[in-house]
């Protein structure tokens, strides 16, 4: 068996905070439509709830994004679904 190590962002780490919030910043920028310049300021909050792991956030983003083009736009409730269908 092969166990592979996933560096996760630290939220008590200058460098790691930053390099989230860039990561983010890339999320925010690739859907300008559904997210538009309202993503970025919740990354503090998507950095404790996916624990500084980027994939949980792609997947997190990805269903919000998903349900907020179902529903017409984004909001917060999209983030917060899914933590009641996950």
């Amino acid at each position: 068996m092969i166990y592979t190590t996933v560096k996760r962002y630290c939220t008590d780490s200058e460098d790691d905070v930053g390099a989230f919030k860039a990561c983010v910043k890339q999320f925010q920028s690739v859907l300008p439509r559904v997210w538009g310049e309202r993503l970025l300021p919740h990354a503090e909050a998507q950095h404790e709830n996916t624990l500084g792991c980027i994939g949980t956030l792609s997947f997190v983003l990805t269903r919000a994004a998903l349900i907020a083009q179902a529903v017409g736009g984004w909001s917060l409730d999209c983030l917060r679904v899914i933590g009641r269908t996950s």
